[in-house]
């Protein structure tokens, strides 16, 4: 009987091997066919979203690159300003991703929203700020005059990104 009991083990088992192969090929599929946001990872911050969690992430994003350029800037010296502006480009395109993203809210909402608007006009402002040194560093005459305005702009448009800022999530 501990033969025949033996026997139907082995067949049992056998037939769970390919049943077990394939399990584990859908498993190992999966990330390959799902989306990359899975599970609740946060999306990335060039994400295009109406989300606000979101755009609040791309607003400290570019608060977080605007600082590290304000160190830059305050430190002695020009000689490593092409970096500086790589922040600032970047940032750059940090608050226009924000941007673009509370336009295609307002573009959605059903009602006018006055607090949405405000925001937009904010963010508008910091995008325009922040793009005089982006766009000035290849035309400045002298690079202490470039660095001088970039820091005064990059002032201006951190204390406007901090005022939307609060607002979001």
């Amino acid at each position: 009987m501990a033969r025949r009991e033996t026997k139907l083990a082995a067949v049992g088992s056998r037939r769970l091997g390919p049943a077990v192969g394939l399990v584990a090929l859908i498993i190992a599929m999966i990330p390959m066919v799902t989306p990359a946001p899975v599970l609740g990872q946060p999306l990335p911050n060039n994400t295009v979203s109406v989300d606000p969690a979101v755009i609040g992430r791309q607003l400290r994003a570019a608060i977080a690159l605007g600082e590290q350029a304000r160190a830059r800037l305050a430190g002695p010296g020009t000689d490593d300003l092409a970096a500086t502006h790589q922040l600032l480009d970047t940032m750059y395109r940090q608050v226009r991703r924000a941007l673009g993203n509370l336009n295609d809210r307002k573009a959605i909402a059903k009602l006018p929203d006055p607090l949405l608007d405000m925001e937009i006009n904010k963010v508008t402002l910091a995008w325009n700020t922040i793009r005089r040194p982006v766009d000035g560093y290849f035309n400045s005459p002298a690079k202490d005059e470039w660095k001088a305005g970039a820091a005064q702009d990059l002032q201006v448009t951190m204390a406007t990104l901090r005022q939307v800022e609060a607002m979001f999530p």
